[in-house]
C-alpha cells in the first residue's frame, strides 16, 4: 500500500462517488482505500503514538463512518482547488478521531471518581475533619 494520496485522484474519486450515489451504486474501493490510508497517515502522528492498538482500531472504523457520512456534504462546485479535497477529508477525519477521544476520556475521568468513592464508603476509616 502506498503512502502518498495523490489529491488530484482523490478528487476525481469524489466526483466519481457522487455520480456513482445518483445511479444507487456502492462506494468504490479505491475510494475506501483512500480514507483508510487518510486515517493512518493521521494515527501515526505523535501525539498519538501512545493510543493502544485496540482503540486504535475502534478509532478508524469510527472515522471512516464519519467520513462516509461527511462525504454527503462535499460539494466539487464550492472547493475550487483540487487539495481542498484532500483538506476537507483530512479534517474531518481528524475530527472524528478527536471528538471520539474526547468522549473516551471523559467518560474515563468519570470511573475513577466513582471507583474512588465506593473504596472509600467501604472502608472503616473515621472521618477526619
Amino acid at each position: 500500500m502506498a503512502n502518498y494520496i495523490d489529491s488530484d485522484n482523490l478528487h476525481t474519486l469524489l466526483i466519481q462517488w457522487k455520480i456513482d450515489k445518483q445511479n444507487n451504486k456502492p462506494m468504490s474501493n479505491e475510494l475506501g482505500k483512500a480514507f483508510y490510508q487518510i486515517i493512518n497517515g493521521i494515527l501515526s502522528k505523535p501525539k498519538y503514538i501512545k493510543i493502544k492498538p485496540d482503540i486504535k482500531d475502534d478509532l478508524k472504523s469510527i472515522a471512516v463512518l464519519n467520513l462516509v457520512k461527511y462525504i454527503h456534504s462535499y460539494n466539487p462546485d464550492k472547493i475550487k482547488s483540487k487539495n481542498g479535497a484532500f483538506t476537507y477529508i483530512t479534517y474531518s477525519a481528524e475530527c472524528s478521531i478527536k471528538g471520539e477521544l474526547k468522549k473516551r476520556n471523559e467518560k474515563n475521568e468519570k470511573l475513577p471518581i466513582v471507583f474512588d468513592s465506593t473504596i472509600i464508603e467501604t472502608m472503616d476509616i473515621p472521618y477526619l475533619p
